[in-house]
């Protein structure tokens, strides 16, 4: 995988862009009616507005490359290497399944594993199995309602990517059309899909990795992205500080002005 993938919001950029020509209608009007150091005064409550809602809408991606999957939202941002990414699933929203790193404190020592005896293990007979002629329960394999062991897996919620479209388009059994890449062009695609979508690129990405003989010329950028980085390592999330403490000082500033 020579390119980027990244996945945001259809509407998120349109109401922010929306919000600062109003802030700079509203901005204007006030340096009209009540000059220009009350303009300035008046400047954070719009600022705060249109910052507010680009962290809301704008900010949250998925941000897909070979390094792994980075679900980036509002909070905090998850990176997902390739290894550990199950499968991705649109369910109101898309979830991104993957196994969850583990605790080497918690893994159990040789030692403290106890060895099963034989009757433990003993397969029970067939008369043992059947009551009457007739195969009772234990007597036949259960079936397996979870096939891909997500039970195990964390789900991780995109914010990115929202449902959209209704409880016809998200009951919908018709797939919706997956967009060209058009890769031979550029090598960074920004996607503004529905989830169903989403999902089923990025597990595509994941069996086009796993059987690179199978990729299609068209999953092939013609001019290689640049090194994005190291690969991630299992599933680690890291906290959006930066974006967090900008909106905790606006919201700070607001309680001032308010109060005081």
């Amino acid at each position: 995988m020579n390119y980027q993938l990244v996945f945001r919001s259809r509407y998120g950029q349109i109401a922010v862009w929306g919000l600062l020509a109003f802030s700079i209608f509203f901005l204007g009007t006030v340096w009209w009616a009540d000059g220009f150091v009350q303009m300035l005064a008046a400047v954070p409550f719009p600022l705060g507005i249109v910052y507010f809602t680009w962290w809301i809408w704008t900010w949250p991606a998925v941000i897909v490359d070979e390094r792994g999957i980075a679900v980036r939202n509002q909070v905090r941002t998850a990176d997902v290497s390739w290894s550990s990414f199950a499968r991705a699933e649109a369910r109101w929203g898309l979830y991104v399944y993957a196994t969850p790193t583990a605790d080497p404190a918690a893994t159990p020592s040789p030692t403290d594993t106890a060895t099963p005896s034989s009757t433990d293990t003993a397969t029970p007979s067939p008369t043992e199995v059947t009551a009457g002629g007739r195969l009772t329960i234990g007597a036949v394999d259960p079936i397996n309602l979870d096939p891909d062991d997500l039970a195990s897996k964390k789900a991780i919620y995109a914010s990115a990517v929202p449902a959209r479209g209704g409880f016809k388009t998200a009951t919908s059994k018709e797939a919706p059309p997956t967009p060209p890449l058009n890769l031979g062009k550029r090598n960074r695609v920004v996607l503004r899909v529905t989830p169903m979508v989403a999902a089923r690129i990025l597990d595509e990405e994941k069996f086009y990795l796993e059987n690179p003989s199978k990729r299609p010329e068209s999953h092939t950028a013609r001019e290689p992205l640049a090194d994005p980085g190291a690969e991630y390592q299992g599933l680690r999330y890291r906290y959006n500080f930066l974006q967090i403490g900008v909106f905790v000082a606006f919201a700070a500033f607001w309680i001032w002005r308010i109060l005081f």
